[in-house]
Parts: structure tokens; sequence; C-alpha cells
């Protein structure tokens, strides 16, 4: 739970930062900050000489995730610049459920590959919820 609350702050003041430095800066520059900021706070515990280790399906998946990370949050960086915050904190609230909805997909279709969540209807609902209250916090501020 703390970690779940922390995460929530950090990444709150997170997408108030960027609207905030959107001012002054380009989303490409703010990117450019984050990610070097990131490279230097997670080489420590990096482990490069993994990467010539990993069969095909790994590498794909490392590089898949790098282009989505690359291509996710320009576009969260871009939708900051032209939505209010609360409309962008929407759409993202909905990224788990893909996730889950993903994640249910890959299971069934190609069981071997991942580990199955065993979600119960507890962590469905709540998802459910965190995903309807941001949509109502987003649709009554623009109606305001």
């Amino acid at each position: 739970m703390a970690v779940g609350v922390l995460s929530s702050l950090v990444w709150a003041a997170y997408g108030l930062a960027q609207k905030r430095l959107l001012r002054q800066l380009g989303s490409q520059q703010i990117l450019l900050l984050l990610y070097f900021g990131a490279a230097v706070t997670l080489l420590p515990v990096a482990t490069p000489q993994a990467i010539p280790q990993m069969n095909s399906l790994q590498f794909g998946m490392l590089a898949f995730c790098s282009v989505n990370t690359l291509v996710a949050y320009g576009a969260f960086a871009e939708a900051l610049k032209q939505w209010q915050v609360s409309r962008v904190s929407a759409v993202i609230a909905s990224a788990p459920l893909f996730t889950l909805l993903s994640m249910w997909l890959v299971e069934r279709f190609v069981p071997h590959l991942v580990i199955p969540e065993r979600l119960n209807s507890a962590s469905v609902a709540g998802a459910l919820l965190v995903v309807a209250g941001s949509a109502i916090c987003a649709l009554a501020r623009s109606k305001s």
C-alpha cells in the first residue's frame, strides 16, 4: 500500500512539474532530461552484460519496451501541452486496464509466455473504480 501511495504522489508531482516546465522547455527537452536522470540513477544497478545473453524473444521484448517508452512519454508530454491535466490523468488511469486485458489475452493464447496474474474480483473492481473515478473527475472539471 505504501508503495502504491508513494507512486501516485510521485506521478502527480511529475505531471504537475512537467506541465509547468512546458512553459519554458519543449517536450523533447524535458524528456531528454528525464531519460538522462533515469539513466544516471539506474546505472549502478544495471547489468548491460545480460543483453548479449538474451534470446530473440527477450531481445525483441526489450526493444519493444524501449520504443514503447519513448513513444508513450512523448505522447504524454504532447498531451500535457494540449490538454488539461485532469483529462490527461483520466486517460492515463485507463492504462492498467489495458495492461490487465493484454496480460489476460497472452495468458489465454500463449500460456507459457507469462505467469498468470490470478486476479480476484476485488482487484478487477478496484481497477474499474480507479478508472471511473478519474473519468468522473475529468468530466466534472471540464463542465465547470
